[in-house]
């Protein structure tokens, strides 16, 4: 369900990679903050996006990181829906 919600977002913002900031703020209202992180990630996991990560996160303001997806690997940025 999160999946095709977030699908559906990055539709509408028209570009086919969108930073993760922006599409946090277009789902805030549905997906607050951990459950987005959580289904940002479980989409990574399963290999229906990729995720692109900030190569210096620790040059950032606090509010810019947070705005970031936590993943195992750092903290992304971007993200891309696979192609099917």
């Amino acid at each position: 369900m999160n999946g095709e919600m977030i699908r559906l977002a990055m539709s509408r913002l028209g570009r086919s990679m969108i930073a993760l900031p922006d599409l946090r703020r277009a789902l805030a209202r549905q997906l607050p903050d951990m459950a987005f992180d959580q289904a940002i990630n479980a989409l990574a996991e399963a290999g229906r996006v990729d995720l692109h990560n900030h190569g210096h996160p620790a040059w950032l303001e606090r509010e810019e990181r947070a705005a970031l997806v936590r993943t195992p690997t750092g903290y992304a940025i971007g993200i891309v829906w696979r192609r099917d």
